[in-house]
């Protein structure tokens, strides 16, 4: 699953903090590098069968443990998994409202095959185990932030 232009427009705000180096090997873009760690999610093969189109696995776990680490990306899946679930509002016409994209199905219609298909690949990398596994972390971060020490 390759991010859309207007799934990227919600979550590059996240990413600004890698900056172009003047000396040695050239940064990857950040879209890309998150389009190779969300392929590890959807397909759950190892960092070393991460395609060629990707850039390189070892940057792309680099940034993974980097992203999980510092909550960029829980922060980018809670930020995709609202707008999916927007989205998918949208297109249904289903009002009905859920807090966690996680329990949520996303159907196939001929009609809008082309919107299902990017919606379908969002909810099965939001449904992997390591999309699962970031979240969680990153809530009991964010509980034992909150709970005060006697």
């Amino acid at each position: 699953m390759d991010i859309i232009n207007e799934q990227w427009s919600l979550i590059q705000h996240l990413f600004t903090s890698i900056r172009v180096k003047k000396v040695g090997r050239p940064t990857r873009h950040p879209r890309d590098i998150l389009n190779g760690i969300f392929w590890i999610f959807r397909t759950g093969a190892q960092w070393s069968a991460l395609p060629d189109r990707y850039p390189p696995y070892q940057t792309c776990h680099r940034w993974y443990r980097r992203w999980c680490a510092d909550g960029t990306l829980a922060k980018t899946l809670e930020l995709l998994s609202a707008d999916l679930i927007l989205r998918e509002t949208q297109v249904s016409g289903n009002t009905e409202s859920s807090n966690l994209i996680i329990h949520r199905s996303v159907s196939t219609d001929v009609q809008v095959g082309k919107v299902r298909s990017w919606m379908h690949d969002t909810q099965a990398m939001l449904n992997s185990p390591y999309a699962r596994r970031v979240m969680e972390e990153s809530e009991l971060r964010r509980r034992n932030e909150t709970t005060p020490i006697p």
